[in-house]
């Protein structure tokens, strides 16, 4: 899985907001699913994202948009979204 904590610049994202989104890796096969927690500790179940399954994969958050790049079984893709406040609740 990797690990990204998200800060919010405008209301079209996150205003005021700051989140925890975990995504991919291995459970124990290549996964594509997103959570996102606010606190660390109660975490929300998104969805399941349109890339294939990964895991050892690089992640980076960028101008309101979350990118996932890479990983295994072997990609050489690069996706990227926005997330919102509205993260399953």
């Amino acid at each position: 899985h990797s690990l990204n904590v998200v800060l919010g610049t405008n209301e079209t994202t996150l205003e005021k907001y700051g989140l925890l989104v975990l995504c991919g890796g291995f459970a124990p096969q290549p996964s594509n699913d997103v959570w996102v927690s606010e606190d660390g500790i109660q975490w929300y179940l998104v969805g399941y994202a349109p890339w294939s399954g990964r895991g050892y994969h690089a992640t980076a958050y960028f101008e309101d948009r979350l990118y996932i790049m890479g990983g295994s079984p072997l990609s050489n893709d690069v996706w990227a979204g926005q997330i919102n406040k509205t993260f399953g609740k």
